[in-house]
């Protein structure tokens, strides 16, 4: 691998990791934003009959509350998810879990803060509250060779504590989400790693929190990778949010 590429790689593992530290207050999107997929581009070599070289790349799957304060500090310090030379590439997959209506996508031009919120929920299962997904697709279908290196999923909503026009529902941990898999027709529970950050320890504006799930061998393990991921019981408050001086909602 020469200089460049090397430079390259290692610039985009830094974008990914400080999504880690850094996503409550970086992320700006509309409420009901459709799903979305950010396309990557991975190099690979021409292969020969003899000799096979894996392109490896990291994917980051995130589900988050349309509707949480963002305020420009960094309230938990930047750490690496990962360290380590790859040849290949970063994607992310993502979607919000609030809106103004439970399945149709929102069109207006109004900020966050000026509707009420309601749980996205699509998958027409009782034992949850919410739920919403995205595809992921081969970004490179004519390679024989990709090879996933790290697969991380994070969530992020405001849990602001109840009073006010702001509802939440206790009764379910923060930490833990539903998670449901390419191919697969039901969920599991799952529970983060890490708790990057929890507004509700300091009564942070909105009580913003943020959490990690490595889901790299789960993921590894499936037949096929490529296709639908679904989340449900992402914990968010709902209803309304009051702006602060200072602060932004996305």
């Amino acid at each position: 691998m020469d200089y460049k590429t090397t430079y390259k790689i290692n610039r985009l593992l830094v974008q990914f990791q400080s999504l880690s530290s850094k996503l409550f207050h970086r992320m700006d999107f509309s409420i009901g934003r459709p799903p979305q997929l950010i396309p990557v581009r991975i190099k690979n070599r021409p292969m020969q009959k003899t000799t096979y070289a894996p392109v490896r790349f990291f994917i980051a799957l995130v589900f988050f509350s349309a509707t949480f304060l963002i305020q420009a500090q960094e309230k938990t310090k930047f750490e690496p998810r990962y360290s380590g030379t790859v040849s290949g590439d970063v994607t992310m997959i993502a979607n919000n879990v609030l809106n103004q209506h439970p399945t149709n996508a929102y069109h207006g031009n109004t900020d966050n803060q000026d509707g009420t919120g309601v749980y996205v929920d699509i998958d027409g299962d009782a034992t949850t509250f919410n739920s919403s997904s995205a595809n992921l697709v081969n970004p490179e279908p004519g390679a024989g060779c990709l090879e996933f290196v790290k697969v991380y999923l994070y969530w992020a909503a405001s849990d602001k504590e109840a009073g006010g026009s702001t509802l939440n529902d206790d009764s379910w941990d923060f930490d833990k989400i539903k998670l449901q898999l390419p191919g697969q027709s039901s969920y599991a529970t799952v529970t983060a790693d890490q708790v990057i950050y929890r507004g509700r320890d300091e009564h942070f504006y909105n009580d913003p929190y943020i959490c990690m799930k490595d889901i790299t061998a789960d993921v590894t393990s499936l037949s096929d990778p490529y296709g639908k991921y679904q989340v449900g019981n992402l914990k968010a408050a709902h209803g309304g949010l009051n702006p602060h001086n200072g602060g932004n909602f996305g």
